[in-house]
């Protein structure tokens, strides 16, 4: 190869390793072996404290960890006893060296708890997990002192409530009722931020009214969401080092109930923060990446219902090998459809989404056949006990009472 073929081959190469990496979807702060994105929430995180484990689901990108620390109020009882159980969650789930931590996780959410059982030094892991280790950290709530935020002053105190882009005004309370949450428009775009552009989002409530206080963005900060009527802010955003960082004024307790069963896109508008701050482009494709959520989702309580009515059957020793061959088809095509999603092939991740879909309805059909034959040979062996009980029956009584002239009464004989 002369000089001239070398320095073609050479620029072909260049433009083959351009073309192929920007056909790759851009990646953020993901586990690098899966791409998915690694969530950890502490306090306010579990169900049915949230629906956000719910909701978070319906992304197969997304794997959640809850890690309940909301010890002093009543519904801590669904999951534990006291302050002991809440320590003991965070010594079990979150990471005990920095290193841990980074390698771990990707995004990081704090969601109204009272901070005395983290320490001081946790807490500079996860504001150095974010400026160093481009970790994305969320605070839902915890704004408000005294009483219903007792260890505010610690919290202020803390190294991690320097990567948050608001501050806390002490002893301020939001009047109520606040009536929802609409967005801000971008001041570069004139739109809402990429979170918050679903359709209908300014006719539904999506966070509900609480005891909050004001938080005053920082210099540097976003504001994209306020509420109604007050106008204060709401959501507020920057970017903190290499990491990123939100800050939303109502916990995740607050998430309404009436905007989740009436409003398709909740679901996108929970799990897009969850893209933002692991730095993950949200697609632009609203309509079809909600589509594949949605069908998700109902995929999960679709084949939770399936799995019942395989155990119900297996109630009636029927055999089940034939539905579980099935379904093992079935959650491979799901797989696939996974797979596919996190390669940002939204299309052929629907198609296949589909087709599990069909599968899953076929396995339900199939299982509702089994049952019925299980039903039959139950309730035939039912029927014949009983009828031949009664025709035992009939025939030892016709025996004794109809039948009884056939046998002459004893006589008393001249001997007797």
């Amino acid at each position: 190869m002369d000089l001239k073929d070398s320095s073609k081959f050479w620029v072909a190469a260049l433009v083959v390793g351009i073309v192929f990496s920007t056909s790759l979807p851009a990646l953020g702060k993901v586990d690098p072996a899966s791409g998915l994105i690694r969530v950890i929430c502490i306090g306010e995180s579990y169900y049915p404290e949230t629906r956000l484990p719910i909701l978070l689901r319906a992304d197969p990108k997304i794997r959640y960890q809850p890690v309940p620390a909301n010890w002093y109020e009543s519904t801590f009882a669904t999951v534990g006893v006291g302050r002991n159980d809440a320590v003991r969650f965070l010594r079990q789930y979150l990471p005990r060296t920095y290193r841990q931590l980074v390698e771990k996780y990707d995004v990081l959410l704090l969601s109204d708890f009272e901070v005395d059982i983290i320490t001081a030094e946790q807490f500079s892991w996860m504001e150095r997990g974010v400026r160093e280790g481009g970790m994305g950290i969320g605070k839902y709530e915890m704004n408000f002192d005294p009483g219903h935020f007792g260890t505010f002053d610690r919290f202020v105190a803390s190294e991690v409530y320097k990567a948050f882009p608001a501050d806390l005004r002490r002893g301020q309370e939001m009047p109520t009722p606040l009536e929802g949450i609409y967005p801000v428009p971008l001041p570069s775009t004139g739109k809402p931020h990429p979170m918050l552009n679903l359709p209908g989002i300014d006719r539904y409530k999506l966070l509900g009214s609480g005891t909050y206080g004001y938080e005053d963005p920082r210099q540097g900060a976003t504001v994209i969401a306020a509420f109604k009527p007050t106008k204060d802010p709401a959501m507020i955003i920057w970017n903190y080092g290499k990491g990123r960082s939100l800050t939303v004024v109502p916990g995740l307790d607050k998430i309404d109930g009436a905007a989740v069963a009436n409003w398709p896109y909740c679901v996108d508008f929970w799990i897009n923060q969850m893209w933002y701050l692991s730095d993950v482009p949200i697609p632009k494709d609203v309509e079809l990446v909600h589509t594949l959520r949605e069908k998700a989702l109902n995929y999960i309580n679709e084949r939770s219902l399936a799995t019942s009515l395989i155990d119900f059957v297996e109630q009636f020793g029927a055999s089940t090998r034939k539905l579980y061959e099935m379904l093992d088809t079935v959650d491979d095509m799901k797989r696939e459809s996974d797979a596919l999603y996190l390669q940002g092939r939204y299309d052929e991740s629907l198609e296949k989404l589909d087709q599990a879909s069909v599968g899953l309805r076929r396995v339900a059909a199939e299982s509702v056949k089994v049952k019925q034959e299980a039903l039959f040979w139950i309730y035939s062996i039912e029927w014949l006990s009983v009828t031949g009980t009664a025709i035992l029956a009939g025939f030892i009584i016709w025996s004794l009472m109809v039948r009884r002239k056939l046998y002459r009464e004893v006589s008393v004989t001249r001997a007797g």
